[in-house]
């Protein structure tokens, strides 16, 4: 590695699931910090099921 190559750490997931106040519905968005705790992404929407907010965190870039 030479010396002016960044060293890139995976991101910490938060997958956060929310209820409406209107009719208690539950749905999910994710958020992506980096170690220093710092919000590097977050979902653009919020999603009906979790598999559905975990199918967007992926096109995102979780689990690679």
């Amino acid at each position: 590695m030479a010396p002016t190559d960044r060293i890139h750490l995976p991101l910490r997931w938060q997958f956060v699931p929310t209820t409406s106040e209107r009719d208690g519905a539950v749905r999910w968005s994710w958020l992506a910090y980096t170690h220093s705790g710092q919000l590097a992404m977050q979902s653009g929407e919020t999603f009906e099921t979790l598999t559905e907010c975990m199918d967007d965190a992926r096109a995102n870039g979780y689990g690679s």
